[in-house]
């Protein structure tokens, strides 16, 4: 995301809301964080209700894995956002893994357009 306004040291919260969208706990620096609502950047993944149900389990459990294996560090993530236009309670952003560089939007998009789904 070239126009992201801030990088942040993050974690997960365990809690995904659904495939595109997470809740990590922010790192600001000098011993302030926050939890906060990410939905990734140019992804939309299929809904975890309704008629796309088994779709959007599937999808969701990808990024629950894809998570966990980042896990093994404090801040295992990097979260670059900007203020999503359409909505007052969440950020647009990119979420990294620190230690291989991988990108979950990338990764996500791919697994969405395999036959896996």
């Amino acid at each position: 995301m070239s126009d992201g306004l801030w990088t942040y040291r993050a974690r997960w919260t365990g809690h995904e809301v659904d495939a595109d969208t997470i809740d990590v706990i922010v790192d600001h620096g000098m011993m302030i964080q926050s939890r906060q609502r990410i939905r990734l950047a140019g992804i939309n993944a299929p809904e975890v209700r309704g008629v796309e149900r088994a779709a959007g389990l599937r999808a969701s459990m990808f990024v629950n894995g894809w998570l966990e294996e980042a896990a093994s560090d404090e801040w295992p993530l990097l979260v670059t956002t900007q203020k999503d236009r359409r909505s007052f309670n969440r950020y647009v952003g990119d979420v990294v893994r620190v230690t291989d560089g991988s990108d979950l939007a990338t990764d996500l998009a791919g697994f969405l357009a395999s036959d896996l789904i």
